[in-house]
């Protein structure tokens, strides 16, 4: 067995699943190799697309981690202010350095929050926000139609929402406590009038706007 295997099933006898959040370097490292280049295409794609993101002031980067996504959005969104929420301290602290280090701590703030019950009462805001975004977190998301239901409501009427994430039938991935079984995208084409799905091989990426109230008989997917 090659040293890397033996090395995260120690991780995993040791620490539980979901052992890559308490170790936020290697986290990152492993997500970028596994995601980076598919994410960036997806998000260039999506600054470029036919919604309003590039003139987003204000987004809530939904688990943020170490902040790949919320530093992009800041990069490329120069007049936004990111808010990046997370759940896990130490993967907030990696964020907040790497927002020091690139010079953006002025733009970016990261919170510890919960997702399923954040409003906008717990944020640094005085409106509703113009994007909300979530990379590879509603994979992970225990309860992820609460989180969906909830951060809904952060948008502004003219708001984007924005999930990237990847499916693939059947797969549990123990390292990141991650499901990706779940058809997140389906939910973001039933909540808005105006939505689109992109894929990218294994991975989507999917865009709502303008949400709308669905019937309580709405069939959904309850993955």
């Amino acid at each position: 067995m090659p040293m890397t295997h033996v090395l995260r099933w120690s991780a995993r006898k040791m620490l539980g699943h979901g052992w890559m959040y308490r170790v936020p370097r290697y986290y990152e490292r492993t997500i970028d190799l596994i995601f980076g280049a598919t994410r960036r295409a997806a998000f260039q794609d999506l600054l470029h697309g036919p919604y309003p993101i590039a003139s987003a002031t204000v987004v809530v980067d939904l688990a943020c981690g170490t902040g790949i996504t919320s530093i992009w959005l800041a990069t490329n969104i120069p007049r936004a202010r990111i808010i990046g929420i997370d759940a896990s301290s130490r993967m907030l602290n990696a964020a907040r350095r790497r927002a020091a280090r690139l010079g953006l701590s002025d733009r970016c703030v990261f919170l510890q929050r919960d997702a399923t019950t954040v409003s906008l009462n717990d944020l640094p805001v005085d409106r509703p926000v113009d994007l909300v975004t979530c990379s590879l977190g509603y994979s992970v998301f225990p309860d992820w139609q609460a989180v969906f239901a909830n951060t809904t409501k952060l948008l502004a009427p003219a708001g984007c929402y924005v999930v990237f994430d990847q499916y693939i039938e059947d797969l549990y991935v123990a390292d990141f406590a991650a499901d990706q079984t779940r058809r997140t995208w389906e939910r973001v084409e039933q909540t808005f009038e105006r939505a689109e799905t992109r894929w990218y091989g294994d991975c989507f990426l999917a865009v709502g706007m303008h949400p709308r109230s669905l019937p309580t008989n709405s069939p959904v997917d309850p993955r």
